[in-house]
């Protein structure tokens, strides 16, 4: 049997995404994004994972990535 990863669940108030951009884990976000995990789920202040990645000024690239994924994601939405 295979299972598939629930990219999105919340611990704590933040997905996996949130938790590799708050912590710099620059890997770790682009397997995220490979995977799909959505970037605009917020926390529990209403900050998304976009907002946490600017704030700890990573790279331009993975921001990039994060917001075409997040545009996807949105337009799937309506």
């Amino acid at each position: 049997m295979q299972s598939k990863p629930e990219l999105n669940l919340r611990a704590h108030g933040e997905t996996p995404i949130f938790y590799a951009a708050r912590l710099q884990r620059l890997a770790t976000l682009a397997l995220l994004i490979d995977a799909g995990a959505d970037p605009s789920i917020p926390d529990s202040v209403g900050r998304d994972s976009v907002a946490i990645a600017r704030e700890r000024k990573l790279p331009e690239e993975i921001i990039e990535r994060m917001v075409s994924l997040q545009q996807r994601k949105l337009r799937r939405r309506t």
